[in-house]
């Protein structure tokens, strides 16, 4: 390719010129910002051609790196990344000088920039960028006004035996904000962050919905939840259905764990295993465990950690079965550092 070449191009054109006094920190955001994505895909595919062209003249073809053509919504950030990369291979490899020499049809599209220009546009991308962010804030602290029926409900799932006034409930959360506002001398807070101060906690939506539906239906009565719906608000739901069509992979056994404490010290895990048979209680594992008794005690007794099927949890604690004195409790878990139990 002869080095004379010439070929218009007005974002190489300013490329080429501001190259070598200008770091490409500086010039990436001048491309993306002034010129569009047709231009900046032209200008790459007239240097791609360029480039491949002297690698090819001197053997280094291999060399080229892969450029797909980019789309998406950094189209044009990923597009100037591609065609400082080609100039950074033209400039290590001194292709420079055998570079066609770009010029501009149109001065318009060619950007001034100086070093004043740079820190006056960086400002302004700041200032841009704090705008936006400030902006972001405030849509945020916007908070809808409270409706009448989240009044309603939300005093009711204080107190499900509370009979329906929403007057009187509305009235109540205002006049707790009221309160509020003077005892702080604090005029500027908004009204909803007064308010949301001191109501009780939020209610999920789901809920909402259910009262809704049950004062649609009828009068209101006290309302408690069912031990389904304990299950499902734990976040893990156990099916009951035994003809279903689809089968388990695994039998999964709920088990219960107890402490057995202030056993003689010629019990074993064996004879209470046994005893334990014995009284038609399953028993899945039992091992020796530490006394919870005071200091001076424990050396003196044999204490033992039992697992057995959480459906014959009241067989276990059932006193009649257990000597005077022998103490059945429930097992305490050590919380893990993330809160779980081990």
């Amino acid at each position: 390719m002869e080095g004379d070449s010439v070929i218009i191009c007005e974002a190489l054109c300013f490329l080429s010129n501001k190259y070598d006094n200008f770091k490409l920190s500086e010039l990436k955001p001048v491309l993306v910002s002034f010129y569009t994505d047709e231009e900046l895909v032209a200008a790459k595919e007239i240097l791609v051609k360029a480039v491949q062209q002297c690698l090819r003249d001197v053997g280094e073809e291999a060399d080229m790196p892969r450029l797909p053509r980019r789309q998406g919504d950094n189209k044009c950030k990923q597009t100037t990344d591609d065609i400082l990369k080609l100039f950074t291979i033209a400039d290590e490899k001194k292709f420079r000088d055998v570079l066609p020499t770009f010029v501009a049809r149109d001065l318009s599209r060619i950007p001034f920039l100086s070093t004043d220009g740079i820190t006056t546009a960086a400002m302004a991308r700041r200032i841009e960028a704090i705008e936006q962010r400030l902006m972001m804030m405030e849509d945020r602290s916007t908070v809808p006004p409270i409706q009448m029926e989240s009044f309603h409900d939300v005093a009711n799932s204080e107190d499900p035996g509370a009979p329906l006034d929403a007057d009187t409930s509305q009235t109540h959360y205002i006049s707790q904000a009221t309160h509020s506002a003077a005892d702080n001398h604090d005029d500027n807070l908004p009204w909803n962050d007064v308010v949301r101060r001191h109501c009780p906690p939020q209610v999920r939506q789901s809920q909402l919905g259910q009262q809704r539906q049950v004062r649609q239906k009828g009068p209101v009565h006290t309302q408690h939840r069912t031990q389904e719906t304990q299950r499902m608000v734990k976040g893990k739901v156990f099916g009951t259905r035994r003809d279903g069509t689809l089968k388990p992979g695994v039998d999964i056994v709920r088990k219960a764990v107890v402490h057995v404490d202030n056993l003689s010290p010629e019990c074993t895990e064996a004879l209470l295993q046994d005893y334990l048979i014995s009284n038609d209680i399953q028993v899945l594992t039992c091992y020796t465990a530490k006394s919870w008794l005071r200091q001076g005690e424990k050396e003196r007794v044999t204490a033992f950690r039992v697992c057995v099927p959480l459906s014959q949890k009241q067989k276990i604690f059932d006193p009649n079965i257990w000597s005077e004195g022998v103490i059945i409790r429930h097992w305490r878990f050590k919380q893990t550092g993330h809160g779980e139990q081990a």
